[in-house]
């Protein structure tokens, strides 16, 4: 007997993106005074900025990932997954409070055998000298929604979290069950805040 389901993944999380720049860079936006977020709403350069100083074209900080980037629900007690019937009933739900210490294949907290797989980890090296523009949207609601099918009733054992941590933001990029990926798409989702900033070795 087949059986239908629908995931969701909602609550806290957003976006990251990273992209390095040069120090010269850094150094003219630290003795002009210049604000990163009032740059990045400048898209005239009434600044006046130089091009060659500019760590990404005016208004386009979203051009800025050649390093890394990720979007998605963040794995947090301020999210969930859950898990409904083809009649709409919940039948399963938890929190993605669900990383255990550093290792990449720990099985969720309080979920037995569920795999949990980490596809990026990028945090900059500060004693490399490296410096980047890292730019965060945070956002609430729903991120991934999708339906899926089993020939037997629901097993979260059989569930596979994939996310992507940048600069110790981890975010669900992936879910799969009993080997399939489920195909999701995100709902809706509200503006909380929007957050760019050098970080590195400043």
């Amino acid at each position: 007997m087949p059986y239908k389901y629908v995931i969701e993944l909602y609550g806290l999380g957003g976006s990251i993106n990273l992209g390095l720049v040069n120090r010269r860079i850094y150094e003219y936006f630290k003795e002009h005074n210049i604000d990163l977020n009032v740059f990045d709403s400048d898209e005239d350069n009434e600044l006046n900025i130089p091009e060659d100083m500019q760590p990404f074209s005016p208004s386009c900080s979203g051009d800025c990932h050649d390093i890394a980037s990720a979007i998605g629900v963040e794995l947090s007690d301020n999210s969930f997954i859950e898990v409904s019937d083809e009649n709409g009933k919940v039948i399963w739900k938890h929190n993605l409070d669900i990383i255990q210490d550093d290792d990449d294949k720990a099985p969720c907290n309080s979920l037995p055998q569920t795999a949990l797989l980490k596809y990026i980890d990028f945090t900059i090296n500060h004693e490399r000298g490296q410096i980047a523009v890292c730019k965060r949207f945070f956002l609430k609601g729903i991120f991934s929604i999708g339906e899926f099918h089993t020939d037997s009733e629901f097993d979260p054992r059989k569930l596979t979290i994939y996310y992507d941590e940048i600069e110790e933001w981890p975010l669900c990029s992936n879910i799969s069950y009993d080997g399939a990926d489920i195909f999701t798409v995100s709902g809706d989702l509200d503006d909380i805040e929007e957050k760019i900033e050098f970080i590195g070795d400043l």
